[in-house]
């Protein structure tokens, strides 16, 4: 009976420390998923672009839009437009809690996406390498993004939407 009103005060005790934690845990999520941003919209508009390689999910799509339109429509517009249409339907299906952090995510690409301008002159002049180091920083900074709950939107909605109703792994979705 005695280590079953232990166990209750400590469990009250543990709830009360991680109330007390939970905004300074959300603000450094919601900083890291700004964060890791950077990097991503960085490589895509430096490495990727300038060489005419086009990425994955989302941003792959909006970079062929950017270049079938000539450069006419960037790369940032189509990509915010797109996860718009994907975001009404998260919230939707997904609910409030997941869309009010990839709206965060979103944001914060898109504004990185317009701000960083596209390189004139590709930064390396072997494509390959454009390639490889483009999908290491890709693949690293998106995983920063993922492991502090964010998301930055596009395949990850429809992966989630996925997964909500037929229970399959996020990582089996997106591939």
């Amino acid at each position: 009976m005695r280590e079953n009103i232990k166990q209750k005060s400590n469990l009250r005790e543990h709830l009360k420390e991680y109330r007390r934690t939970l905004p300074w845990i959300m603000l450094k999520e919601l900083f890291m998923i700004v964060l890791s941003t950077i990097p991503y919209a960085l490589t895509v508009n430096q490495l990727l672009v300038p060489h005419a390689i086009v990425g994955g999910g989302v941003t792959g799509l909006c970079e062929i839009i950017y270049f079938a339109t000539g450069t006419y429509v960037p790369i940032w517009f189509s990509s915010a437009l797109i996860n718009i249409i994907l975001l009404i339907i998260a919230a939707i299906t997904v609910g409030r809690g997941y869309a009010l952090r990839t709206i965060w995510g979103v944001l914060w690409l898109t504004i990185w996406l317009k701000v960083i301008p596209i390189a004139p002159v590709p930064l390396l002049t072997d494509s390959f390498m454009a390639v490889v180091i483009g999908g290491l920083f890709t693949g690293c900074f998106l995983g920063i993004c993922f492991l502090n709950n964010g998301s930055t939107g596009g395949t990850d909605i429809v992966a989630m939407i996925v997964n909500k109703y037929h229970h399959l792994p996020m990582g089996r979705v997106r591939i």
